[in-house]
């Protein structure tokens, strides 16, 4: 059946959570915690549109790759090599998964919380308790980027961010700075940031790429599709999860090819960045998908609109049960960084949710 698509995609379901060696036949591990039986096949029809095309056991992959092209066998043999070692990428707390990075936006106009940490102490002061609280890193940002927002004065954005960096640097975390433009990138890596979150995708400037290369930090590749101020006016797809996925395939060969490591890359698929709710929905269906890639999935859900609007317009101050919901959901499908505003309440529900779930 297979056969008659051009272009085949591999998505693991059936997870278990803490795989033990008496599973070692049926599960295969994605991740530290996380491992799966069964692969979804996914392809494309003439038309464009994501279809399921059969659901293949692992002790029966490779037989089934058998019946394929040469071509196409050995694209998804790569492919699920990448899938299945992602679990040994041990690039930041590898005892650790998932990881909880902590939003502290240092801006007057987010979405969320805009305002509440332009003050830097009280924005160091939120960092603290964030770490206390179980955040692995804490992301710096100074720029709001929701849908509709306008570009921010880069030397605003710099003054605002830097001096919360330096500060930072003693807390038992890492620390990014969530931005799109080259020079805060600069000094924020000069101030001891040891990870760029990148929501432009480096769209913004080529030569960030470079600067990654040459500095050797962990870089957040982020899909999105256009500006915060343009993203959401009426963008399209024929099939939201395999169009993010080869975009960031492509991103990924670009920045291999500039001298960044693949250890150093985590990929974003960009939930609200130039998307519908119906396109947010199915990437985060799919997710799976994204672990061919072979780097590690970063996801930020917490608190977003496409949660109000599914929910009866509630406000973002209502959505941290949701929020958690969506998180616990990434969790269980490969998702490596959990970006969240409640970072206690996420790190309990994680906790929780893999005592119950031990095998």
């Amino acid at each position: 059946m297979s056969n008659n698509y051009k272009r085949v995609y591999l998505s693991p379901i059936n997870k278990l959570i803490n795989k033990t060696q008496s599973y070692h036949n049926l599960f295969t591990r994605v991740s530290k915690d996380i491992s799966f039986s069964q692969i979804n096949i996914l392809a494309k029809d003439s038309n464009n549109k994501l279809i399921n095309v059969d659901v293949i056991n692992n002790s029966n992959f490779n037989k089934w790759l058998s019946s394929l092209s040469i071509s196409l066998s050995k694209k998804l043999k790569s492919e699920y090599n990448e899938i299945t070692k992602n679990h040994l990428i041990a690039n930041i707390f590898p005892e650790k998964n998932p990881l909880i990075m902590g939003v502290l936006n240092i801006t007057d106009d987010s979405f969320y919380d805009g305002g509440k940490y332009i003050n830097s102490k009280n924005a160091i002061k939120y960092a603290k308790n964030m770490v206390l609280a179980g955040a692995d890193i804490i992301d710096v940002g100074g720029e709001s980027t929701k849908p509709g927002s306008k570009p921010l004065n880069i030397e605003t954005e710099i003054s605002r961010v830097i001096p919360i960096i330096k500060e930072l640097n003693n807390l038992d975390a890492m620390i990014s700075c969530d931005t799109r433009n080259y020079d805060t990138m600069l000094e924020a890596i000069k101030a001891g940031a040891q990870i760029i979150n990148d929501v432009s995708g480096f769209n913004n400037n080529k030569n960030i790429l470079n600067l990654i290369a040459e500095k050797k930090c962990f870089y957040v590749i982020t899909h999105s599709k256009g500006n915060p101020d343009t993203m959401q006016k009426n963008p399209s797809y024929s099939s939201a999860v395999l169009e993010v996925y080869e975009e960031l395939l492509n991103k990924i060969k670009l920045a291999l090819e500039a001298g960044v490591k693949k250890s150093k890359i985590f990929i974003d698929p960009g939930i609200g960045f130039g998307k519908l709710d119906k396109h947010n929905f199915e990437i985060i269906n799919f997710l799976p998908v994204l672990l061919g890639l072979g780097c590690p999935i970063m996801i930020g859900t917490s608190r977003k609109s496409l949660i109000g609007r599914a929910l009866n317009n509630i406000p973002a101050k209502d959505r941290m049960p949701a929020s958690i919901a969506l998180s616990l959901d990434a969790f269980q499908k490969g998702a490596r960084v959990l970006r969240v505003h409640d970072v206690k309440e996420t790190s309990q529900a994680i906790s929780l949710f893999k005592l119950a779930n031990m095998q």
